[in-house]
């Protein structure tokens, strides 16, 4: 009797490299990006029937969960399996592992991507049927896809001896897993016809992946025996939000499949295309007479071989050739076609100015009311009580902090030097400052070892959050000081004056209100800029307690 299939549909990217469309908030998979139904959608609906949906889980992001929910309402609540944070590929599988261990041990299972576009999609059932026939005799079997020119942004697979047909497909032992190659490299993989991209779809016997695991990443795997002793128990939800952010973060590339034994392939042309990039989009929609792909509407005199994405606004272009347009409501994107790979250098920029609301997608932030900022720091730590003081109250990037000691401060005149220059540094930050300094009994420190980079403090910030029962990120804290020196300030007792109540429908930038909108206060310490800059922000923090 034939082991039962089971998929396991990956769902946690954040597709930034689609970005504007594409935000940390809904990514890239759940998006109608290339059809009618989004790729997530897509993704589930291709399995049918092989794999009903009380056999297939869904791996995301608890942030995800919602929005899972929503586009595959028939899917049953407990295939969806949270991850509370990030951890690479393979803690990902391991942790559907063994789920469908308590469930299922004798059970196969199909490791497949939420965010890929399969063409043939008989073809690619067929496949997994082959592929599920060489798992059930313990290997660990991968899907190649056969290159059809010298791509260098997929990794490749060469192939090992042959095993034999399997229906109409062939198999082959696994020689090697290449990384990304260089272009003449990857011409010569391509050239000799013995290498497949590395599609990152797997089948294996859940026992077998398993058995792996705790031979190649015994750690991995002992972390994963703490979740699965307090699956589908009352302790369940606490055991993976403590364990699962300890576990290694490492692909299942690397961690498993490169040093593991009995490895197969199968070399197939089942319609595979990443959608990887803007022009990967082109060059997988429709296109028209210009040779244009267009979503939304365009007119044009004479653009030709270019991407005009704009769901809502019309877009007008005149003499463009080979060029990207995305437009949503808060950003517009245009590039040339051959260079769309270079959105991720965007990203790269938005992250370092800590511009998060253009990488998250978030439009109505909501400010902290008075109480939740007293909560916060009622539920906080000394040191944490800095921190939260240095954004909410100096307005502080997180990758400002992460890089400063004691040395960057003037505690007495109150003035901070950031990367960006000097910023006045208000009373109550400093008195936050002094409490730690009597904690620890020590006027020096270095913020690099509390927390090494921005995302450790962004971390502490949704800890934070969850003991009050808020949202808490750098968005929400800068936004809560905008509010307060507005409504503190000259201009915005003139407009609430005239707007009344409608006045908190009036939204300023932080970086547009003074003191912020001067970016350095050096040479200016002592002067009447200076003094000003101390009274605005001391006046609009004393306004938050």
């Amino acid at each position: 009797m034939p082991l039962p299939l089971h998929a396991l549909i990956m769902a946690g990217g954040t597709g930034s490299r689609l970005w504007p469309r594409s935000r940390t908030q809904h990514p890239k998979q759940f998006l109608d990006i290339t059809g009618d139904l989004t790729m997530l959608q897509q993704s589930q609906q291709r399995l049918l029937p092989l794999i009903p949906l009380e056999r297939t889980l869904v791996a995301t992001n608890q942030q995800y969960i919602e929005i899972v929910t929503r586009q595959l309402p028939n899917l049953p609540p407990e295939n969806i399996l949270g991850e509370p944070t990030g951890r690479g590929t393979a803690a990902a599988i391991g942790l559907a592992a063994v789920h469908l261990r308590k469930r299922a041990p004798d059970a196969l299972m199909a490791v497949l991507t939420a965010d890929h576009l399969i063409k043939k999609t008989d073809s690619f059932r067929q496949v997994l049927q082959a592929a599920a026939d060489i798992a059930s005799e313990d290997w660990l079997v991968t899907l190649g896809i056969t290159p059809n020119y010298p791509e260098t942004g997929y990794g490749y697979i060469e192939r090992g001896e042959f095993l034999g047909m399997v229906g109409d497909f062939e198999g082959y032992r696994v020689a090697r897993f290449v990384e990304k190659p260089d272009l003449a490299r990857a011409e010569s993989y391509v050239a000799s016809g013995n290498y497949a991209w590395n599609s990152g779809m797997f089948i294996w016997k859940v026992r077998r992946i398993l058995e792996e695991m705790e031979r190649l990443m015994p750690e991995l795997y002992a972390g994963l025996m703490k979740i699965e002793a307090d699956l589908f128990t009352d302790r369940s939800e606490e055991t993976l939000s403590a364990v699962f952010p300890t576990l290694p973060a490492q692909t299942i590339d690397y961690g498993i499949m490169e040093k593991a034994e009995q490895v197969a392939v199968l070399p197939v042309d089942i319609g595979w295309h990443d959608v990887g990039s803007w022009s990967a989009v082109y060059d997988v929609l429709p296109r028209d007479r210009a040779n244009n792909v267009v979503v939304g509407r365009h007119i044009t005199p004479d653009t030709q071989n270019s991407l005009i994405y704009s769901p809502k606004r019309l877009i007008a272009t005149i003499g463009l050739d080979d060029v990207v347009i995305v437009d949503t409501d808060d950003v517009l994107l245009v590039c040339p076609r051959s260079r769309a790979q270079d959105v991720k250098k965007i990203v790269d920029i938005l992250k370092f100015n800590g511009e998060a609301g253009y990488l998250d997608g978030v439009v109505n932030i909501q400010p902290l009311s008075k109480e939740q900022v007293n909560r916060i720091f009622e539920a906080s730590s000394a040191l944490e009580k800095v921190l939260v003081s240095l954004m909410l109250h100096t307005g502080l990037w997180p990758s400002h902090i992460a890089g400063m000691s004691s040395e960057h401060f003037d505690f007495v005149k109150g003035w901070v030097n950031t990367p960006e220059g000097k910023r006045p540094l208000p009373e109550i930050t400093r008195r936050y400052l002094f409490a730690w300094f009597q904690e620890t009994n020590s006027f020096a420190f270095s913020f690099a070892d509390k927390w090494k980079d921005s995302s450790a403090i962004k971390d502490v910030l949704t800890a934070l959050g969850r003991r009050i029962n808020a949202t808490l990120s750098v968005d929400v804290l800068f936004e809560t000081l905008a509010r307060a020196l507005f409504s503190t300030s000259e201009e915005g007792q003139v407009i609430q004056n005239v707007l009344g109540e409608e006045a908190e429908l009036v939204r300023v930038p932080l970086h547009a209100l003074f003191p912020f909108s001067t970016s350095d206060f050096t040479g200016y310490e002592t002067d009447g800029l200076g003094e000003r800059a101390h009274v605005v922000l001391n006046r609009a923090t004393e306004q938050l307690k």
